[in-house]
């Protein structure tokens, strides 16, 4: 299995890249993935995009926003054909025009048809470079970072209030410029681990503290509804996309995003769907409890019934939070086009842990909505 998953097509070959000089990593693994990378690019689409998530399973790698780099190489090579691989150039090159707005850049992850860097700006927050190896990606890009700030954008429009929390939970794309030949694009760099992992842990082995559980849950919450309040869906939460930094949360790739009103009700795009299958696991609460695709609405009800007896149990929540989190998984079990965020993040509980906003996704100013920094694409 391993010789297969690095063995390149005919013809090609593979080099590793030391990257992350700034910080100690296992170079060993490291190099791993980046090979990983590399070979995806070489293969078929459907083979491209299982390398780079099975190696990332299979390695169990921490490295730096492993999760979003994955994600913005996988949105790149996902549309390559086997047969392109002539298109494209070897390497990408920093562009002159970044140079008096980031400094520090160092790639961290390289695939078919684009590169990825980390770098640090004017207010030393990291951001996540993409480069490109082929042209004409200029448009598709400026349409990916149009997509991610009208989030944003949205939200200023809703008030101070609405901006705070997606400001808090939800990275934008800075900006897209250079030329046809030579594109960039800027964005957030968010999250170190995925929920999927941390939820996963165990005791002494880096499992989350039943404050850190809540905290997480209160704060995926606010997130949604940070979305669901003004008008969008994320569509696709599995455990890859809602990321931690520590105990911080934020959500990433909205490759599926939706308006509210068309968003996804049934089945694991639906966002409520989501929370309830990972705060089960958040909680440790069992199989049971878990929100499971092609159970019946009777099963559904029963696992509804253990998850709250759990949080009872573990988080020690009190019947105000249970009648507000029942509101939510009835109408994930009906398939109801609202799904509730509302009243879960008004109720005290939730309230009473959710940590101080941050803005560490701050884009625009709030009394014009303007960028403060980047640009509109």
């Amino acid at each position: 299995r391993w010789l297969k998953l690095f063995m390149p097509q005919a013809g090609s070959s593979l080099v590793c890249k030391r990257v992350l000089r700034r910080r100690p990593f296992n170079m060993t693994s490291f190099c791993l993935v980046i090979c990983s990378f590399l070979s995806a690019g070489l293969a078929p689409v459907a083979t491209a995009h299982r390398t780079l998530s099975d190696i990332a399973e299979v390695l169990d790698i921490d490295s730096q926003m492993s999760a979003l780099v994955e994600i913005l190489l996988q949105n790149e090579d996902v549309e390559m054909k086997s047969d392109d691989e002539k298109l494209f150039g070897s390497g990408c090159r920093w562009p002159a025009a970044l140079h008096s707005r980031y400094t520090g850049e160092h790639e961290v992850g390289t695939g078919a048809t684009a590169c990825v860097y980390l770098a640090t700006d004017m207010e030393g927050k990291t951001v996540a470079v993409k480069l490109a190896k082929s042209a004409n990606k200029l448009e598709k890009w400026r349409e990916e970072c149009q997509n991610m700030q009208k989030l944003h954008l949205s939200a200023c429009a809703s008030g101070p209030n609405a901006l705070s929390l997606m400001e808090t939970y939800v990275p934008t794309c800075l900006e897209v410029g250079g030329t046809q030949n030579d594109p960039y694009y800027v964005m957030h760099a968010a999250g170190s681990q995925r929920i999927s992992k941390a939820a996963k842990a165990k005791e002494g082995k880096g499992a989350l503290s039943t404050a850190d559980q809540i905290k997480i849950f209160s704060q995926f919450v606010a997130a949604l509804y940070a979305l669901h309040s003004v008008g969008w869906g994320h569509n696709d939460l599995h455990g890859g996309n809602v990321v931690l930094q520590g105990s911080r949360l934020s959500l990433i790739d909205f490759g599926s995003l939706r308006t509210y009103s068309s968003s996804k009700t049934q089945g694991s795009k639906r966002d409520g769907n989501r929370l309830w299958e990972h705060t089960a696991k958040l909680a440790k609460c069992g199989k049971a409890s878990l929100w499971q695709k092609k159970a019946s609405n009777d099963v559904l009800q029963q696992h509804a019934d253990n998850l709250k007896q759990c949080l009872r149990n573990k988080w020690s929540v009190d019947e105000a939070f249970i009648s507000d989190l029942d509101i939510v998984l009835q109408a994930d079990i009906g398939g109801e086009q609202n799904q509730h965020m509302t009243e879960l993040f008004q109720n005290k509980f939730v309230q009473d842990h959710l940590p101080e906003l941050d803005h560490q996704f701050q884009w625009l100013a709030a009394d014009t909505c303007q960028p403060i920094k980047g640009s509109i694409a």
